[in-house]
């Protein structure tokens, strides 16, 4: 079939093309020759393989084994005054910690090894050390009120310990320290009752220096021990503020009462005069408010304190 504008019997051919219906047999035998070294068509097998089984080396590569001057396998080249072995970024052999090669212990010039730690088996360092477990106990004193308490016999080993030539004081220390004031003041009784003596008094006559005075001390009940340290703090040349805001600032109401009745009682004197006596200004105002023993105990609401 043909279509208006074409030819009738198609495209015209192309020189060097064969014409319609005889492609098979084109181009003539023997018109094209093969180039050397490769088998003429029509069958044939391909020369056999150079005798160095391989490609010829190219003019300008190096020979198998790396470029002439490169670093050998193992990291940089030495430089002067660096120690021997290998350098950075050569890890040794072995493993470590969940099966990962170890890190590299790295060589640097003039200087030695920087040694990384093996955590070979999967141990990982152990974390820092906590806080002291002093550091996070309450304040509460360390003096508790000693199990299977007998005041008869912490009397009798007192007794013991100033009878005779000489004092073992460290037979009192271990009684004295180990009890709570209230055990204390039981001894003190029992003592009395049981030798018809006062204990403060043969203390007294038996220690002397330091340790007199912490005897002493721990004997005395807890008001009369913040009065009588009242007043020493306010007696004599100076003042001891920090014993004044101690004991004035943490107790309670009632608490405060007492110590200020005891005041008078045991040494005879107001200690609203003695304040205003050895302190001054905002301080002195304050300490005058403490012992009133009036001060809001209410500790519900923080929001005064946060507006303070």
């Amino acid at each position: 079939m043909s279509y208006p504008g074409y030819p009738p019997s198609g495209y015209p051919g192309f020189p060097g093309y064969p014409p319609t219906g005889q492609e098979s047999v084109y181009p003539p035998a023997g018109q094209y020759t093969y180039p050397a070294g490769y088998p003429p068509a029509g069958g044939g097998t391909y020369p056999a393989a150079p005798p160095n089984a391989g490609y010829p080396g190219a003019a300008g590569y190096p020979a198998p084994g790396g470029y002439p001057g490169a670093p050998q396998a193992g990291g940089m080249p030495s430089y002067p005054g660096a120690p021997a072995g290998p350098g950075f970024g050569v890890p040794p052999a072995g493993p470590a910690f969940g099966g990962y090669p170890q890190p590299p212990v790295q060589s640097y010039g003039g200087g030695g090894p920087a040694q990384i730690p093996d955590y070979s088996g999967g141990q990982a360092p152990s974390p820092m050390p906590g806080l002291p477990a002093a550091t996070v106990q309450y304040t509460q004193g360390t003096i508790q009120a000693a199990p299977n308490f007998d005041a008869n016999r912490d009397a009798e080993i007192l007794r013991k310990a100033m009878k005779g030539f000489g004092t073992d004081e460290q037979a009192i220390i271990d009684v004295v320290a180990n009890r709570s004031n209230d055990q204390r003041q039981e001894i003190k009784a029992a003592f009395k009752t049981m030798y018809g003596k006062d204990l403060i008094k043969d203390l007294k006559s038996e220690l002397s220096g330091n340790v007199e005075e912490l005897i002493l001390a721990l004997f005395m009940p807890s008001t009369y021990y913040d009065a009588w340290s009242l007043r020493h703090a306010m007696k004599g040349v100076g003042t001891q503020e920090r014993v004044l805001i101690e004991i004035l600032c943490t107790r309670t109401n009632q608490e405060i009462r007492d110590i200020v009745n005891c005041y008078k009682s045991e040494f005879g004197r107001d200690i609203e005069q003695d304040i205003r006596a050895d302190t001054s200004g905002h301080f002195e105002r304050l300490l005058i408010s403490m012992c009133q023993g009036n001060r809001d105990e209410n500790q519900n609401d923080y929001s005064h304190s946060q507006r303070d």
